[in-house]
This record gives structure tokens, C-alpha cells and sequence, in this order.
């Protein structure tokens, strides 16, 4: 029988896809946008190193981040299963 996730699973996978993927895509598409337009020029062994860098330095920030969200998430799911003990009463 497959394992149900728990919500704290959900939002972990949801920020990551969205912080990311959002801001790997972004980055790059933004980067090679200013390669197109002559913005600034690198050749293209540069230009993989300087991707290879900035997706680095976007996981380290997540996950740097992310331990703190988590935190928070916890605390919130906390306080709402508080409530709903205490309404049952």
C-alpha cells in the first residue's frame, strides 16, 4: 500500500519545485537573454561555469532557507491542531 504524505512532505516539494525551479529557469533565461543581446559576453565554457555556479549558489540558499520555513510551517501546524483540539472539547 502506498504511503500517504503528510502535509509538512507536501510543502516541502511544493517550495522546492517553486523556489527552485522557478529561480534556476529564471535565472538562466535571464542570463542567456543578456548573452543574446550582447548585455556582457563570455564564451561558452564560461558561460556553463558561471550557470554551474548560480544553480549552486540557488540550491544553498534553499536549503539554507528552507530549514527556517519549516520551522514555521511546523509551528503553524502546530497552532492549528492546538485549535482543533481545543474546539473538540
Amino acid at each position: 500500500m502506498k504511503r500517504l504524505e503528510n502535509p509538512t512532505e507536501i510543502i516541502n516539494k511544493a517550495t522546492y519545485n517553486v523556489v527552485v525551479g522557478a529561480i534556476k529557469d529564471s535565472v538562466q533565461s535571464t542570463l542567456l537573454s543578456a548573452l543574446s543581446t550582447k548585455t556582457f559576453e563570455l564564451d561558452v565554457a564560461k558561460q556553463r561555469q558561471l550557470l554551474a555556479v548560480l544553480e549552486q549558489a540557488v540550491d544553498a540558499g534553499y536549503h539554507k532557507s528552507n530549514a527556517v520555513f519549516m520551522r514555521t510551517v511546523a509551528r503553524a501546524f502546530a497552532i492549528v491542531k492546538a485549535e482543533e483540539s481545543s474546539s473538540k472539547k
